[in-house]
């Protein structure tokens, strides 16, 4: 929300004027400017005039016509919407540069803002669900249109500065301001002509995963109270009627008491222009209850503005004159309360130092530290059970429940209007509250609506001090809910380890299906597939064993999917396609058939894993049908047919037909391209690159690497990654080692920053080879021994497998055999632990080296080790064929 600024005069802060001036102009200093408070004591914070300081800034940017402006308040529901601040960020670029275009942000925008009004057509367009790959794919388009204004902004020598107001308010969750779970706030959008100045209360925290690593990116300035002069200079600029205070002790002692806060000292300001009490009397009030003393000032503020200033405290997040009148009107008051016109209390509130109003409209703002005082200080000792202000909350909840049925097509005044229901509901009553903030909660979780899911827990948040342990635990429930949701499953499963230290035995009981089933997803998402499916197993039994299971199928039905895939993933492919199968049969509904479809479409992977093509392809196929046939209904998206075609074309490809898989994922690529879907046009792109790599064309494989990598750097982060990796194995190719080494380092750093465990462990493996062709010894064992040790954390059999095997082919070609065999029979262990299949083709691998080794004595060493190695690890039972290999081989070669 913007806000008008009543002060004509700023005092003070040349320090902070000129270090801002100096960082704006200056090319080579750090993007982003940051001020915060010095003190650490959270009641002191706040009121230090940071939100004053950065409208100067402002106010001093605007001076240069080759810099744009931007302004964005936290504490405005409004700016915390990812959606909006795009929007806001596309406006102001446009305003900066009116000649710039930007045609794939406004397309996907309009198909957006289509489907929301196609909604609110049949009902309320808060009932459209959130697909994350809609807002991966509007960062894409903005990045895309950005990176044709870049040109545009080098020309013109012109820079868009925003400034960011409140950043206390989502410090924790900043992700609630980005378009995409992988993206950090504040993001360039990959503009060079962008500069960031934010002001927040806290010293930034650098351990937190959106700072980790970017010190270098932040100038930090932290800004102290008024100095001495400062407070003489602003009661003398506001004060009406008082000089400021002339004698040395009582400028001391005024000081003293104010701490030089700026709202503090606008504060004495307001007391003394509304003629409340002289300086004099304000300092015979001791120095430890100076505050205590000075807030409840405000209720003898001229009638009815001190009442308004009491209701603006208790409405918090939104007030208006239309609000106020309904007040007025439905509660019964304390007092006396003079009516008096709308224009008079619209002049009079802006003239306090501490009321805003927006620049439409007739809603104003009250500083959110001055609430806290006047909850604190005027509330506690007016209504001390509360009563008035429950009666305020009634009247204020009807107001926005109205407000909203009436407005169905404003998603952003829904979404307020949710929020303040909230707020006063559990002010009201907590369990009622809880009962509201899960209705809404739920609907939030189901439709992916991640920033209104951390605006509704928020609210919830603020209340948990008053809470029983059972409330308390239901909400620290609904946190874990919240972070799987905004992709971080680390702190979910922290939140979720406490709940089971801490908890109400009878909610612990009544909620441990789904803990169970939020750590299962948490470990799901982080690639450990041990404990996921653990967890998951676990909560099918307690499904399956209810009586009224019927009602549970289709959640049955995706966890038996989901553990398809935890075991597709772990080389276990009759144990996947048992558990797909299963949940094909409980799928296979009338209103369920796209689930069916995907299932299917699941199965074609685990068939072609085990290069079964033609059972392959019969899955794929039919998926595609029916798919085909969801589409023709207008029941889902084109992209699901674009998806099977890929799939298809992956069989093919898995099957040496290259032409076929061609063929299948270009037809992809233009379902792809006729719906704008970004990331799937980079996931196809790395497909098409693949045939050509196959095709030894390594400069049209190049060519689709670079494209996926450039569309998937904001629309899909796995397939960034990937293409990053492709590119160091087609530089490999050409034995252009170093090249190949940066990109193979670019894939490590970024799946690092993104905890993406499995592709981390895969590029350290190509990284580890390329190393050892150019002799890095040092550099190589490193890499080799924390790739084994994240593989081994995470049971990634696969991949030890072929760490295994690399390390052997190295040694084996330098004729360390002993050596070079212990990590032979340790790659057939890892891949007996992850596939049948795989584990045939470890042995045969393992007979061909036996067979290169043409000292018999030390052939016979060898077979002794390997026979030693797997007696020991007890694999000759289960897995007899590696024995068995290796007496043929002593039997045909060894005399």
């Amino acid at each position: 929300m913007e806000t008008q600024e009543k002060k004509s005069h700023f005092i003070g802060r040349e320090q902070e004027i000129q270090q801002f001036t100096t960082w704006l102009h200056q090319p080579d200093a750090p993007w982003i400017l940051y001020f915060h408070d010095k003190t650490e004591e959270p009641e002191k914070k706040g009121g230090i005039g940071k939100t004053w300081l950065l409208r100067e800034c402002a106010k001093e940017a605007r001076q240069h016509p080759d810099i744009g402006v931007l302004m964005v308040d936290f504490f405005s529901v409004d700016d915390r919407d990812r959606l909006f601040l795009a929007d806001k960020i596309v406006g102001a670029f446009h305003n900066l540069c009116p000649r710039w275009e930007y045609p794939a942000f406004a397309k996907i925008r309009e198909q957006y803002n289509s489907k929301k009004m196609e909604s609110a057509n049949v009902g309320s367009v808060s009932d459209v669900a959130e697909d994350e790959t809609t807002f991966t794919a509007i960062a894409a388009a903005l990045v895309e249109d950005i990176q044709r204004l870049e040109p545009i902004l080098a020309e013109e020598q012109k820079t868009l500065l925003i400034i960011f107001d409140t950043f206390e308010v989502i410090e924790d969750n900043p992700i609630i301001a980005v378009l995409r779970s992988s993206q950090t706030f504040p993001d360039t959008y990959s503009s060079s002509h962008m500069k960031v100045l934010m002001a927040g209360r806290n010293r930034l925290n650098w351990n937190h995963p959106n700072w980790l690593g970017r010190q270098a990116e932040v100038q930090s300035v932290t800004l102290y109270p008024f100095n001495v002069q400062e407070m003489l200079d602003y009661i003398d600029a506001e004060a009406i009627y008082s000089l400021p205070p002339q004698d040395e002790q009582q400028i001391a002692a005024l000081y003293k008491r104010t701490e030089g806060r700026p709202i503090m000292i606008g504060l004495v300001v307001d007391v003394l222009n509304n003629r409340i009490q002289s300086l004099d009397e304000l300092m015979v009030i001791a120095e430890q209850h100076f505050e205590e003393h000075l807030i409840p000032q405000i209720n003898k503020l001229e009638n009815p503005i001190n009442w308004v200033i009491l209701f603006m405290a208790h409405a918090y997040h939104h007030f208006n004159l239309t609000l106020l009148e309904q007040i007025l009107d439905q509660v019964p008051q304390l007092g006396p309360i003079h009516r008096t016109s709308r224009e008079e209390i619209a002049m009079k509130l802006p003239q306090l130092s501490f009321v805003r109003q927006a620049s439409t409209g007739d809603s104003f703002v009250l500083h959110d530290e001055m609430r806290r005082l006047v909850v604190k200080y005027c509330w506690e000792g007016l209504d001390p059970d509360k009563r008035l202000r429950k009666d305020i909350s009634r009247s204020i909840i009807k107001y926005y429940s109205q407000s909203s049925s009436t407005e169905p097509k404003n998603e952003a005044w829904q979404q307020l209007c949710n929020l303040v229901v909230l707020h006063h509901s559990l002010f009201i009553n907590l369990e009622e509250g809880l009962e509201y903030f899960r209705g809404r909660f739920q609907i939030a979780r189901r439709l992916r609506k991640r920033v209104l899911a951390r605006l509704l827990f928020q609210e919830v948040q603020s209340f948990t001090s008053s809470m029983p342990l059972a409330q308390r635990n239901e909400t620290r429930l609904a946190e874990a809910q919240l972070l799987l949701l905004e992709d971080v499953p680390d702190e979910a499963l922290y939140v979720l380890e406490q709940l089971t230290k801490e908890h109400d035995q009878q909610w612990y009981e009544e909620n441990y299906y789904e803990i169970l089933n939020q750590q299962g997803r948490c470990y799901y998402r982080k690639n450990i597939w041990g404990e996921a499916e653990s967890h998951l197993k676990e909560c099918l039994n307690i499904i399956t064993e209810r009586s009224d299971k019927k009602d549970f199928q289709d959640l049955r039905a995706g966890l038996l999917n989901m553990l398809g895939y935890i075991e597709r993933r772990r080389g276990h492919f009759d144990e996947a396609l048992d558990y797909y199968q299963q949940s094909a049969d409980l799928f296979k509904t009338p209103k369920t058939m796209h689930n069916y479809a995907e299932t299917l479409n699941n199965m074609s992977f685990v068939y072609r894993y085990q290069g079964k093509f033609d059972e392959a392809l019969l899955h794929c196929k039919i998926a595609w049908r029916i798919r085909w046939q969801l589409f023709q209904k207008d029941e889902i998206s084109e992209i699901e047919i674009g998806r099977s075609l890929s799939t298809l074309g992956a069989i093919y490809l898995s099957a040496n037909n290259i032409t076929e898989a061609e063929n299948r994922f270009k037809a992809a690529y233009e379902v792809y391209l006729r719906t704008d879907s970004k990331r799937d046009i980079a996931a196809v792109s790395h497909r098409l690159g693949q045939v050509q790599f196959e095709r030894k064309n390594f400069a049209e494989a190049l060519t689709w690497f670079e494209q996926a990598q450039r569309i998937a750097v904001e629309s899909n982060v796995e397939f960034y990654i990937t293409s990053l990796i492709w590119q160091g194995r087609v530089y490999r190719e050409q034995q252009e080692l170093e090249v190949a080494q940066s990109f193979f380092e670019r894939a490590i750093e970024r799946a690092r920053r993104v905890a993406d465990n499995y592709q981390l462990v895969e590029a350290s493996i190509y990284l580890a080879e390329c190393l050892a062709t150019q002799d890095k010894t040092d550099e190589y064992h490193q890499t080799v021994l924390e790739a084994e040790r994240n593989a081994n954390e995470r049971n990634y059999y696969d991949l030890l497998a072929r760490m295994e095997f690399m390390q052997g082919d190295l040694l084996y070609h330098e004729r360390d055999l002993r050596r070079a065999f212990q990590h032979f029979v340790a790659y057939c262990r890892y891949m007996a632990l992850y596939n049948h299949g795989e584990y045939n083709d470890a042995v045969q691998q393992l007979v061909d080296a036996l067979i290169g080794v043409t000292n018999q004595e030390e052939a016979r060493r060898v077979l002794y080790d390997i026979t030693d190695y797997w007696k020991g690890h007890n694999l000759d039972k289960e897995y007899p064929e590696l024995l068995t290999a290796c007496d043929e081989v002593k039997e045909l070669f060894l005399q």
